[in-house]
């Protein structure tokens, strides 16, 4: 179906036995360091309990530099560096005496050190508690991991008053998350939602209740014991609350608190010493329900934008975007979803044959709000929210003949029985209405497709849909950009979405944006252009230009391109083909120039490019960029397109290629171009040639790589023997042959390679022509010397 699996990262802890660096006693001594690559190397408490290293993000081969639980299976992070960035492979953690740690990549760059920090060091201890401390000179701490928590809390650590933990973003992304718990200046423990670029805390959703006007009294230090059980001190050193509720087990046993990504506090612990499977129980959780606990007027909730938060069997919090809607990203389950359609103030007919509801039961978004109608029936709430296009979701509360109507976009989603409403999310049924119509042809656009979609046809209808809506949402946001970015700021160009949006905001265009484009030339993902212009029909009620779609799918590839009609397509692979074939000429090109009538009608290989520029052929670029350019004159000159090689060459003509491989009646001209190159480059000489011609731009490296390349992509593929390329290479072939033509390429590059070479020859024939004209004056004087002699008498 052209659908890539949304993808997981693993991450690969190191789990290395105790090194001579740690000496077995948790002393680290100034100037250790350890590197990624260091497999044999770690820091250790003296326990063995935790481990100081790095954990390795396989799909980024990216790195993370934490302390963990060295002793059982799931080793726990408790602490990390960098706010929770990874690091690129090489980087190294060093212990210094005048900056204490240090982390640095490859080239030596500082990322990250230990702050705040001022002293001498003397050495490092990594003690049992999990606490690493760097200690000066004179006994004193300096700096140490309890005093800069991350997400987690252990037994014998304090959280002092603005001290902070953070959760992650996901489960396998450390950056800090959209949760905070602080310990404020009035004593109060409290748990709050807040923005992820600014910091700006928001409405908190737990409170310890221990704030006080008598300073005493109120809290003053979070304290976690070697027992197990967390609570609040005053200033005065009596406890003013207990947070641990229940009785925890204490020898034997590994605690924890931490703020999990949902926001939920929850404190564990785990047996040191198990046999066969082993996990972390929970004491308890603050707050008990995440979904109901959070009601702020600003953020998202507990779930993001347009999302809905419930509760599993064991009691977490679980995301999921309701039906219509579908997650911004998709490897953040907890992150915003978007709805798969687009409301539109502007259209013109009944509103019931553009939308319609789906029923949602106990699910409410409380504070999206805009309007309520009391008293109202069922029927006549669903209606007004029909007819109102600012409306995304009625929520109706039979008991009281109550009508709430909410805009986009959705926070604070929760489903919950305590919610008791019934919910009713309108969709534009139009998109299935205008598709049905050619759902065979969709489907018949697929090869072998799976039978779970050729018999469910609602599902098929809505995955199209929904593929279809982003990918045209790409292409307007892309035009968007394109067209402003030199007028207006990223803030005026993508207003429509969060400046932290995985995809539409400045940063998914610099980063993310460039594999989209890959993908969507991909074979596999593919979408049927039939398909999107039913979508973009339906959008603009029917209006739209012949080319509009040809148009805007080359302009988010090339936004300078000057675009000419392409006729129908068949997707948008098929439109990028057409447009390296039609290149940027007048759109005609003509066939090679025939050589002689005598050419033998056989298949000849062409030579490479050094043995062809030796053969006396003059290799030149193009006037056009089509790829049927290729051409070649009685006056020995062959003109090949320009191609510019980048990273994502090779899989864009693996995919052209394999397109006009299985699709019959496609053509081949881009297998044909790729025929041509592997055969004119052998090796790193050929493509130097080529590039001083202007044939090749090289972005990808060396001349090496770039000879690699096309080797690799002429493998196992055939020319086509009525193509016009194999007459240019017949005509190659017999110009090379002549020895006329050999020998005036060997006289050429021997003596008029260049003006040194040219200077030399012309220097010789003077030296020749002087020693000519010297011996005819002395054959001169001989013949005259009997004539002087009888004068002489």
């Amino acid at each position: 179906m052209g659908h890539s699996n949304s993808y997981m990262l693993y991450i690969v802890l190191f789990v290395l036995p105790y090194s001579a660096l740690s000496q077995g006693n948790g002393i680290i001594s100034v100037g250790s360091s350890i590197t990624d690559a260091d497999k044999s190397i770690s820091w250790y408490s003296p326990s063995g309990d935790f481990a100081f290293g790095f954990l390795k993000v396989l799909e980024k081969d990216q790195f993370l530099l934490s302390i963990w639980y060295a002793k059982i299976p799931d080793k726990t992070t408790v602490w990390y560096v960098n706010d929770g960035t990874t690091v690129p492979a090489g980087s190294k953690v060093q212990l210094t005496d005048d900056r204490g740690l240090v982390l640095t990549d490859t080239q030596g760059k500082e990322l990250w050190k230990s702050e705040p920090y001022s002293g001498i060091a003397s050495n490092g201890v990594f003690k049992d508690t999990g606490n690493f401390v760097i200690v000066g000179s004179d006994s004193t701490i300096l700096w140490d991991t309890f005093s800069n928590p991350t997400d987690t809390l252990l037994p014998t650590q304090t959280l002092e008053v603005y001290g902070t933990l953070y959760s992650h973003l996901t489960e396998n992304n450390f950056s800090r998350g959209r949760f905070q718990l602080r310990l404020l200046n009035d004593g109060n423990l409290v748990l709050n939602t807040r923005d992820v670029i600014s910091n700006n805390p928001y409405d908190t959703y737990y409170s310890s209740d221990t704030a006080d006007t008598i300073p005493s009294n109120r809290g003053y230090q979070v304290k976690f014991n070697e027992t197990g059980y967390i609570y609040i001190l005053g200033s005065n050193g009596a406890i003013v609350k207990i947070i641990t509720n229940r009785a925890v087990p204490s020898t034997g046993y590994y605690h924890r608190a931490t703020l999990n990504i949902d926001g939920v506090l929850v404190q564990y612990y785990h047996p040191k010493v198990f046999s066969g499977a082993s996990k972390w129980t929970t004491v308890l959780q603050i707050p008990d329900n995440i979904c109901l606990a959070i009601l702020g007027n600003l953020g998202s909730g507990a779930c993001g934008f347009n999302n809905v938060c419930s509760l599993d069997d064991a009691g977490r919090a679980v995301c999921e975007c309701p039906e219509s809607y579908s997650l911004l990203d998709p490897n953040d389950k907890r992150g915003s979803c978007k709805p798969n359609y687009t409301q539109n103030c502007d259209h013109s007919g009944s509103s019931e044959d553009l939308y319609d509801f789906v029923e949602v039961i106990d699910t409410d978004w409380p504070l999206s709000d805009y309007e309520q109608l009391k008293p109202v029936t069922e029927l006549e709430c669903k209606r007004q929210c029909l007819d109102d296009c600012f409306c995304a979701v009625a929520i109706y509360l039979d008991d009281q003949g109550s009508c709430w109507k909410k805009k986009l976009p959705l926070s604070n989603g929760r489903k919950d029985k305590s919610v008791n409403r019934k919910g009713f999310l309108k969709f534009n049924k139009s998109y299935i209405d205008a598709l049905v119509p050619v759902v065979q042809d969709l489907k018949d656009s697929y090869d072998s497709l799976d039978a779970v979609w050729q018999q469910d046809t609602e599902a098929f209808l809505h995955l199209m849909i929904l593929d279809g809506c982003f990918m045209l949402e790409i292409l307007r946001m892309s035009d968007r950009i394109n067209g402003y970015q030199h007028q207006y700021s990223w803030k005026d160009i993508g207003a429509e979405y969060a400046l932290n949006d995985p995809i539409f905001s400045n940063h998914g265009f610099l980063y993310i944006m460039p594999y989209i484009k890959r993908d969507m030339l991909m074979l596999e993902n593919q979408l049927p252009m039939l398909l999107l212009k039913t979508l973009l029909a339906v959008q603009n009620e029917g209006t739209m230009q012949k080319e509009f779609l040809n148009y805007h799918i080359l302009k988010f590839y090339t936004p300078n391109l000057l675009v000419r009609g392409m006729g129908d397509c068949l997707h948008v692979l098929d439109v990028y083909r057409r447009n390296l074939i039609l290149g940027d000429g007048d759109g005609i090109v003509e066939d090679p120039i025939p050589c002689n009538s005598d050419i033998k009608d056989e298949y000849e290989i062409m030579w490479s490019a050094t043995e062809l520029h030796n053969a006396g052929i003059q290799l030149k670029k193009s006037k056009s960029s089509s790829l049927k350019d290729i051409r070649f004159t009685s006056s020995g000159v062959l003109r090949i397109p320009r191609i510019i090689i980048d990273d994502t060459t090779e899989s864009m003509f693996l995919n052209l290629i394999a397109f006009e491989r299985l699709h019959v009646g496609a053509g081949n001209e881009v297998t044909s171009y790729i025929f041509l190159m592997g055969n004119i480059i052998d090796n790193t000489r050929d493509v130097s040639l080529l590039t001083l011609n202007g044939i090749i731009q090289n972005a990808i490296g060396g001349n090496k790589a770039a000879a690699k390349l096309f080797n690799s992509l002429c493998k196992d593929i055939t020319l086509d023997p009525n193509s016009n390329l194999n007459l240019v290479q017949q005509c190659v072939h017999h110009y090379c042959m002549k020895p006329w033509n050999k020998w005036r390429a060997t006289l050429m590059h021997t003596y008029f390679s260049n003006p040194w070479a040219i200077l030399s020859v012309l220097a010789a024939i003077f030296l020749r022509q002087s020693t000519l004209c010297c011996n005819c004056i002395s054959l001169s004087l001989l013949a005259l010397l009997p004539i002087l002699e009888s004068f002489s008498c």
